[in-house]
């Protein structure tokens, strides 16, 4: 898929307002972005704020016609994006090749 960015992934193991600055910093490197993935495989804890950030992030590639697309997802992770009812939003792969892969 053109203008793809190279997976992006989360450098610490909470996915939480202290790392949304992550998240933003990413957003404005990948504005034009039409293909994303985000590495998640060293995320062990979300909160509210980084599924928030997850999620904005997910509407705003959509809203463009693009994808989003989530690995690695650690089990701990997938349950708390299923127990918000959010796993359906979201694509997810095992690995960040099928990922890329993928689009």
């Amino acid at each position: 898929m053109a203008n793809a960015t190279p997976p992006l992934p989360v450098p610490d193991s909470r996915l939480s307002a202290s790392t949304i600055s992550f998240a933003i910093g990413n957003q404005r490197a990948i504005m034009d972005a039409f293909a994303i993935v985000i590495n998640l495989e060293h995320v062990n804890y979300v909160d509210s704020a980084g599924l928030g950030a997850l999620i904005e992030m997910q509407r705003k590639t959509k809203a463009k016609g693009g994808s989003l697309k989530l690995c690695h997802l650690r089990p701990n992770l997938t349950r708390a994006l299923e127990m918000a009812r959010l796993l359906p939003i979201f694509e997810t792969c095992p690995t960040e090749t099928a990922a890329v892969a993928s689009f």
